[in-house]
């Protein structure tokens, strides 16, 4: 068991890390209109399945996407952590992957 203050150290040590601050520099200096889009735009992708289960007879056919429909999100949402973050590279590579995911399961 990791005593009390073992952990606080290792946390603040993780959050120095991950540079948490840059977040707020980025939403100041940026277009905070754009950043709150982008950020409601990855959140409404989880909302992909009802309106395929709901509207669509043919479920069958579009299931495929389902497969990494949860990976998709996961890595979106990273992607604009890492941007905020200033990991430009890291952001740019997630991002590409996630469109890479969402092309395969639309055609698969």
């Amino acid at each position: 068991m990791v005593n009390d203050n073992e952990f606080r150290v290792t946390f603040s040590h993780c959050l120095e890390e991950v540079d948490i601050p840059n977040i707020a520099v980025s939403l100041r200096r940026c277009d905070f209109e754009k950043i709150r889009k982008a950020h409601d735009s990855i959140h409404e992708f989880i909302l992909i399945p009802k309106s395929l289960m709901t509207f669509d007879k043919d479920f069958q056919a579009k299931s495929a996407f389902l497969i990494y429909h949860s990976e998709i999100f996961d890595q979106a949402h990273r992607s604009l952590l890492e941007a905020l973050t200033g990991y430009y590279n890291a952001a740019y590579t997630l991002l590409r992957n996630t469109l890479e995911l969402i092309l395969k399961g639309a055609f698969w």
